[in-house]
């Protein structure tokens, strides 16, 4: 049987190719090789958004030097 392509990938060529990917498929790397995830359950969204609704209450009006983000991606 014929093995599958496989390639390493770093998290900026991961990156770079994740912003190719089209169809909205999530994905994760995992060992340096991406691998397509699960679509998101609405209940797993709406707890996502709690927890940030809580964070950027607790930080708001702080000087934490932080705030919150929302997105899945960390700033650059």
């Amino acid at each position: 049987m014929e093995q599958p392509n496989r390639r390493y990938m770093t998290r900026e060529s991961f990156r770079r190719w994740l912003e190719e990917q089209a169809g909205g498929t999530r994905y994760e790397r995992v060992a340096g090789e991406p691998i397509a995830m699960a679509p998101e359950r609405i209940i797993h969204a709406r707890l996502k958004a709690r927890v940030w609704q809580a964070l950027d209450r607790a930080l708001s009006g702080q000087d934490a030097g932080c705030e919150a983000g929302s997105s899945p991606e960390p700033p650059r």
